[in-house]
């Protein structure tokens, strides 16, 4: 019995030690949330008052109101439209009258065709070269070229050959593009044509090289006479 009772004395004890702490720290807990609040609603003020200044000068001499001193919201009015000063209105642009002694003054390497109304100069285009084409092509003897074997077999036929004539008038290239019969005079033709002449081509009186196709006809009575 005497053993239950020491163990209530003891659970009573540390009871009451737990409550006296825990009431400590409520007491300390509560204190030091009442000396921090005060500063800061002291220092929200100051804070107010400046914006209040910086938004209307002349309301700085003015007492705070009561809603300031409580703490609460304050409205700030928006500050007017700015308003800029009116110097008149401008003066109309005049441009001179367009004169000849103005174009001379104004625009002298130009002359007054670019600047007068209506009087634009004419577009010329540029001139073409001028073309001289070569002239006809001369194989002195044809039927000296005349395949034997188109002769012993009495074959006739015509080629067309491409032929590029130099300054100098003389063939630099030639090459049979078409032949009938087939093979037959093509290796002729290209001998007769490298072996002919021409006048060359003029471009604005210059002789340049040109190319053209010419027509070669092998007939039997040419090669007979």
């Amino acid at each position: 019995m005497n053993e239950r009772k020491t163990k209530l004395v003891r659970y009573g004890i540390a009871f009451l030690a737990s409550a006296g702490v825990n009431l400590m720290l409520l007491m300390l807990i509560v204190s030091l949330t009442g000396e921090a609040t005060e500063p800061a609603v002291l220092m929200a003020k100051p804070s107010i008052r400046m914006a209040q200044t910086a938004t209307d000068p002349s309301e700085s001499e003015m007492p705070p109101s009561p809603s300031t001193s409580q703490g609460k919201n304050v409205s700030i009015a928006a500050p007017s439209a700015l308003e800029l000063p009116n110097h008149g209105e401008a003066e109309a642009l005049h441009l001179p009258a367009y004169t000849p002694e103005l174009a001379e003054t104004v625009a002298p390497s130009l002359g007054s065709a670019l600047i007068s109304p209506g009087r634009l100069p004419a577009f010329e285009p540029p001139a073409a070269p001028r073309i001289e084409p070569a002239g006809p092509l001369v194989i002195p003897n044809l039927s000296d070229f005349y395949p034997e074997g188109a002769t012993r077999d009495g074959i006739e036929g015509r080629s067309l050959v491409r032929i590029r004539v130099g300054v100098d008038g003389k063939i630099v290239f030639a090459e049979t593009v078409d032949s009938s019969p087939e093979g037959v005079f093509d290796e002729a033709a290209k001998e007769a044509c490298l072996h002919g002449v021409s006048t060359p081509a003029k471009q604005d009186g210059v002789p340049v090289e040109s190319e053209r196709i010419v027509e070669l006809e092998w007939s039997l009575g040419d090669r007979n006479k």
